[in-house]
C-alpha cells in the first residue's frame, strides 16, 4: 500500500500518477468541507439559472471581506473561512507574517485564483533535472483540470503545453488595455515586457451538459456554478478507481521509515484517537508548512533553524488612458483578466509576474476606504475611477524574497514552532527598478502605474512558500534527492512546494502539480 498525505492539489497529482502506475493508494486527510448549512444554500443555487437567483441567497454566499489597497486579508468562499486552519502549534508568529494553512479537502485550492502558468527554465536552473523534465507532466496536469487561454504572444515565452482549451470572455476594460497593449507589442517586447490573456483553471464553455461561466461577477467569493476547479474534483474521479482508497478525518504528525516499510502516525480529528497506518511508501502533500513540521517531528529535529522560501508579493495599483463607461453593469469574471510579465535582466535576472485584475464589487469598497475622509465628495466620479483602474497583483522570484526561518521546539505534550521573517535588501531594489521601468513604457502600456501607492506585501502573503527541503543533485541535512526523498530517508517522498529549489514568480500550482506526477510516476527504487 502507498499512502499520499493530503488532498490539495500536489497531493492529487501524485495519487493519479501513482494510480497510473497500477499501485494500490490509500489518502489520508483531514479533509474538513464547506458547513452545511452554506453547502444547502450553494446547491439551491446550483438547480437553478443565473437569472432565478434569490437576492437574498447570494448575498449570504457572497458573505463579508474586508479590502483595503493592501489587498484581501482573508479570502473567504460562500462566506466561509473552512479552508483554513488556526496555527494553534505557533508560539512566536510575528505581525509582519502571513501564513495561511488548510485542512479543507481540496486544500488552499478551494480559496485560490486559479491562475496557471509555467515556470521558465531560466528559472529553475538551481534545480536538479531540465526544465524539460517537466513538460509531459504539465500535460498530464491539464488532463484533470478546465483550462481557459488563448493562443497570443505570450506562448513564445511561456508554452501553453495543451491543445485541450477554451477562452473566457474578458472584461470590456481588460479588452481594451489588451488592444492597446497590442499596438505597442513590438516594443515592449524589445524591452523585454510581454503580456496576454489570462489562463485560468475555469470551465468556460459548456461540457457534457455541465454549465460553463455566466459572468455573474462572484468568482472572488465562490462560484455558485464550481466551475473554478478546486482539487476536490480530481478526488471525486480518483475515487472511482478501485486501486483508490480515502481515508478521512486523519491528521498525520510523523512517519518512521522501517527497513522495508514506512510507519504513518496521526490522530482522528474527533476525539485525538490515535492511528497507525503502515504501508510501502508515503508521499507527503500538506502544503509547505505543514509537510516540513511533519518531517522536522520525523527526524526529531529540535531546535534547528531550517528555512521556507516565499516569493515578495505587491500590489500595483494602474491608471488607463481610456476609461469604459457602466462597469458595475457589466456581466464578466472577477478572476485575473490579463498577465505581464518582465524579462529584463535590468530589473532582474528572474521574471516579474503581474496580474491585471478589472473592475469587481470589492474595488468600490477599497477606493472609498483609501481616499477616507475625501470619499464623499468622490463618490459622484467614483465610475469615472473605476473605469480606468486595474490592479496588478504581482510576484518576485524567491531569490529576490524574503525567507522564513522555522524552527521546532520543546512544549506541552509535543512541540511549537517559532516563526521569524528573514528580509533581503534587493526586494525592494527590484520593486524600484521595476517601477522605473514600468513608469517608462506609459505610452505602450496604455497607461501609468501609480508607483507611489505599490503595496508591499507581508513575508509569506500570496501564498507562494516553499524550498524547506530543496532538491538537489546530492543532497545533505534539511534537502531532498530528485524524488523529493529528505535526507536520511528512502521511503519517504515530499511532493509539495517543501521541495522546490527555488520559487519563480509566475504561478505555483501548476508546477507543483507536474512536479509531484514527475515524482509519482517517475521515482526508483534504490
Amino acid at each position: 500500500m502507498i499512502y499520499v498525505v493530503g488532498s490539495g492539489p500536489s497531493g492529487v497529482a501524485a495519487a493519479t500518477g501513482l494510480l497510473a502506475r497500477g499501485l494500490e493508494v490509500t489518502l489520508l486527510d483531514t479533509g474538513r468541507t464547506l458547513e452545511k448549512d452554506k453547502a444547502a444554500l450553494l446547491q439551491s443555487l446550483q438547480s437553478l439559472p443565473r437569472d432565478q437567483w434569490p437576492e437574498t441567497t447570494v448575498n449570504v454566499l457572497k458573505g463579508r471581506m474586508d479590502s483595503s489597497r493592501h489587498g484581501v486579508p482573508n479570502k473567504l468562499i460562500y462566506g466561509s473561512g473552512f479552508a483554513y486552519r488556526n496555527l494553534e502549534e505557533v508560539d512566536d508568529f510575528p505581525s509582519n507574517m502571513i501564513l495561511k494553512v488548510s485542512s479543507a479537502q481540496g486544500g488552499l485550492s478551494n480559496v485560490w485564483g486559479a491562475a496557471l502558468l509555467p515556470f521558465h527554465s531560466a528559472d529553475i536552473q538551481d534545480w536538479p533535472f531540465p526544465a524539460s523534465d517537466l513538460i509531459p507532466h504539465y500535460q498530464a496536469v491539464f488532463d484533470l483540470l478546465p483550462y481557459s487561454a488563448c493562443k497570443d504572444s505570450l506562448v513564445s515565452l511561456l508554452p501553453l503545453y495543451s491543445e485541450k482549451f477554451s477562452c473566457l470572455q474578458p472584461s470590456r476594460q481588460a479588452q481594451q488595455l489588451l488592444n492597446h497593449l497590442s499596438l505597442g507589442r513590438a516594443r515592449l517586447n524589445d524591452q523585454g515586457v510581454w503580456f496576454g490573456r489570462s489562463r485560468l483553471a475555469v470551465r468556460a464553455e459548456t461540457v457534457n451538459q455541465k454549465p460553463g461561466c455566466v459572468y455573474c461577477g462572484l468568482c472572488l467569493t465562490g462560484c455558485p456554478y464550481k466551475l473554478i476547479y478546486t482539487a476536490t474534483e480530481t478526488l471525486e474521479f480518483l475515487k472511482r478507481n478501485p486501486l483508490f482508497h480515502y481515508e478521512l478525518g486523519v491528521r498525520v504528525t510523523t512517519v518512521q521509515e522501517h527497513e522495508r516499510s514506512v510507519q504513518v502516525e496521526g490522530t482522528r480529528e474527533e476525539g485525538d484517537e490515535r492511528v497507525v497506518f503502515r504501508g510501502d511508501r508515503v508521499f507527503l502533500s500538506c502544503g509547505a508548512y505543514s509537510t516540513t513540521q511533519i518531517l522536522l517531528r520525523s527526524s526529531q529535529a529540535l531546535n534547528e533553524d531550517i528555512f521556507l522560501k516565499t516569493c515578495q508579493y505587491f500590489i500595483l495599483p494602474f491608471i488607463t488612458y481610456s476609461g469604459v463607461r457602466g462597469i458595475r453593469e457589466e456581466a464578466l469574471h472577477t478572476l485575473c483578466q490579463l498577465f505581464l510579465i518582465v524579462a529584463d535582466p535590468a530589473v532582474s535576472p528572474h521574471l516579474v509576474h503581474l496580474q491585471g485584475y478589472t473592475y469587481c464589487e470589492l474595488f468600490s469598497q477599497t477606493v472609498l476606504n483609501y481616499l477616507g475622509p475625501f470619499g464623499n465628495w468622490f463618490r459622484g466620479h467614483l465610475d469615472w475611477l473605476l473605469g480606468r483602474l486595474v490592479v496588478f497583483q504581482g510576484f518576485l522570484h524567491s531569490n529576490h524574497s524574503p525567507q522564513i526561518r522555522m524552527r521546532l521546539t520543546p512544549g506541552g505534550p509535543g512541540s511549537h514552532v517559532q516563526l521569524m521573517p528573514i528580509f533581503k535588501p534587493e526586494t525592494k531594489q527590484v520593486l524600484n527598478r521595476l517601477g522605473r521601468k514600468l513608469g517608462g513604457l506609459r505610452k505602450s502600456l496604455g497607461g501609468w502605474p501609480i508607483n507611489s501607492l505599490l503595496s508591499v506585501g507581508k513575508v509569506g502573503d500570496g501564498s507562494h512558500i516553499g524550498g524547506s527541503f530543496p532538491m538537489r543533485y546530492q543532497p545533505g541535512k534539511f534537502e531532498s534527492d530528485r524524488w523529493g526523498r529528505p535526507f536520511g530517508f528512502k521511503r519517504v517522498h515530499a511532493v509539495d512546494s517543501s521541495v522546490l529549489p527555488s520559487i519563480p514568480s509566475t504561478t505555483l500550482t501548476l508546477s507543483v502539480m507536474a512536479n509531484a506526477h514527475r515524482i509519482a510516476t517517475e521515482f526508483q527504487d534504490d
